[in-house]
């Protein structure tokens, strides 16, 4: 009997210490079940907390990209009104290739310094909106002094290759191109230019 009663009390105490890891085992299980759940949640916040800040951007980059379009335009538009002054002011000089050719000899070096005034608030617009650094004085230098030199040659060669008869049909195919071309052409200059 003794020995059955100590049998009996050591299966008794190894029941009590396997139900006590039992309940440990249990307890970290919740406590690890619980972690996971918190883990979990925290996951799912922070995959959404993501999912809307990349549409936050995304909707910046849309507004960025609208707004650089935008800003172009008005590069655009202002450069439309240059064109329109130069060719409208053609238009009335061709009457003959000397007073075309001292026309533009005049007109030019004005001109000039009109298109800095007429770009420079759209110019420097549209670096801002595309973070570039150029300064828009030294911009608008080369821009402005290429877009000149360019149309004074333009009207040279129209005066070098005609004569009175032929004058004015080929200097209304050079006004009509410029009229179609150069005012998109000038935007993507300038930004080719500044990058």
């Amino acid at each position: 009997m003794t020995e059955l009663r100590s049998r009996l009390d050591a299966v008794t105490q190894e029941l009590a210490a396997s139900t006590t890891a039992l309940l440990e085992a249990r307890t970290s299980v919740g406590t690890l079940e619980a972690l996971r759940d918190a883990d979990r949640a925290t996951l799912v916040a922070q995959d959404t907390a993501l999912t809307t800040q990349a549409e936050a951007i995304r909707q910046v980059q849309d507004r960025l990209t609208e707004t650089q379009q935008a800003i172009r335009g008005t590069v655009v538009d202002a450069a439309n009104r240059l064109i329109a002054k130069e060719t409208e002011r053609a238009r009335k000089a061709q009457g003959t290739p000397e007073k075309l050719a001292k026309w533009v000899e005049t007109f030019y070096p004005i001109h000039e310094d009109f298109c800095r005034v007429a770009l420079k608030p759209a110019v420097r617009a549209l670096l801002i909106a595309h973070g570039i650094d150029t300064p828009v004085d030294r911009m608008l230098d080369r821009i402005v002094l290429t877009h000149v030199s360019e149309s004074s040659r333009q009207l040279q060669g129209v005066l070098m290759d005609t004569d009175i008869e032929s004058l004015a049909p080929a200097l209304e195919r050079v006004l009509r191109r410029w009229e179609a071309e150069r005012a998109e052409a000038l935007a993507d200059r300038i930004l080719k230019e500044a990058a």
